[in-house]
């Protein structure tokens, strides 16, 4: 009997998933080394006579770097205790990464918070991303529109990409990874381009 859809839930450990780390370093990363060669170009503008003067007006720019880069790690311990509780389902037409309950009632309380702190401090940038966070649970793409699909095997997941902007990442655990990469190649193996990594 062919299955039509398959449901598995994933608690991902965020700081030792390669595939997660990765995007936030790079989410956070870009941002800093545009701020670093903007330093880096203001400095060398200002008529910098030596490199200790270049690196000591430098210096400030990769501290708070360093702090920026160092951020998420503190915050993804204490709000989120290096877990995050997905439930992804697979079926002929759709892939979806779903929020499991319980965080998602944590992610409203933490939007809230943010909103509520935004507008009481006066500063638009916390009530936007509380905003943007609150409804902010649930990821899903079309599999007939999946134009690429990387099989990392290594990590036990699965890129699902339409395009740059609509893209899935699925968890898999070790007992079913090769099962959803047999139904993933049945359904795309015709439409998409599959690496295996």
């Amino acid at each position: 009997m062919v299955k039509t859809s398959i449901e598995w839930d994933m608690d991902i450990k965020i700081l030792s998933n390669k595939v997660i780390m990765r995007q936030l370093y790079m989410a956070f990363g870009i941002p800093c080394i545009i701020l670093i060669v903007f330093a880096s170009i203001l400095s060398v503008s200002d008529g910098v006579d030596n490199l200790q003067e270049y690196f000591d007006s430098i210096l400030p720019v990769l501290y708070i770097s360093l702090g920026f880069l160092a951020a998420p790690v503190p915050i993804i311990l204490i709000f989120f205790g290096n877990r995050y509780p997905f439930t992804f389902t697979l079926n002929d037409s759709t892939a979806c990464m779903k929020t499991r309950k319980k965080q998602r009632k944590k992610n409203r309380i933490i939007s809230n918070l943010l909103i509520f702190l935004g507008l009481l401090s006066g500063k638009p940038g916390p009530a936007g991303i509380g905003l943007m966070n609150r409804n902010n649970n649930d990821v899903m793409i079309k599999l007939p529109r999946v134009s690429v699909v990387k099989f990392l095997k290594r990590e036990k997941t699965i890129y699902l990409k339409i395009s740059i902007f609509e893209k899935i990442y699925l968890f898999c655990k070790e007992e079913n990874y090769e099962e959803i990469v047999k139904f993933i190649e049945e359904k795309l193996h015709k439409k998409a381009t599959l690496i295996y990594k």
